[in-house]
């Protein structure tokens, strides 16, 4: 009984071990190969979250004010003010960002407009008024680059 017991047991481990996990999973890329991949690259601020339509199609939209256009490779941005998709859970590399904060955006011409992605963010978090200038000089040396 003792080792039915344990069998049982070191299966059970063993198929713990062995479930799936899906979720989302970025190789990673420099700042410039980021920046050469991306249709457009934009600093915005986030003005309008729109998540009510999540549960239909997944996505979740927000309305950014357009501070600056820093690539937009044959693609409208709309300016003042441009929206953005992008998937509304993490897991499916879905970007969360926050009402009123400033953000480098980048990413892809989509069939419903501009989407974004953590795999293709290049920078995950809020700029602060003060590192702008260091972020527009730094774009400035990546056009010259690419």
């Amino acid at each position: 009984m003792k080792s039915i017991f344990v069998a049982c047991l070191s299966m059970s481990l063993v198929l713990l071990t062995l479930r799936s996990v899906s979720g989302c999973t970025c190789m990673p890329v420099t700042l410039h190969g980021s920046y050469k991949s991306s249709d457009f690259v934009l600093v915005g601020r986030v003005i309008y979250k729109d998540a009510t339509q999540n549960y239909r199609n997944g996505n979740t939209y927000y309305d950014v004010e357009v501070l600056r256009v820093l690539k937009q490779d044959g693609i409208e941005i709309g300016t003042p003010v441009t929206r953005i998709t992008t998937r509304s859970a993490d897991s499916l590399c879905g970007v969360y960002l926050e009402v009123g904060q400033v953000y480098i955006l980048n990413g892809f011409k989509g069939d419903s407009g501009l989407r974004i992605s953590t795999c293709s963010m290049m920078s995950r978090g809020p700029v602060c008024p003060k590192m702008l200038g260091f972020v527009y000089d730094t774009f400035a040396t990546l056009q010259s680059l690419a």
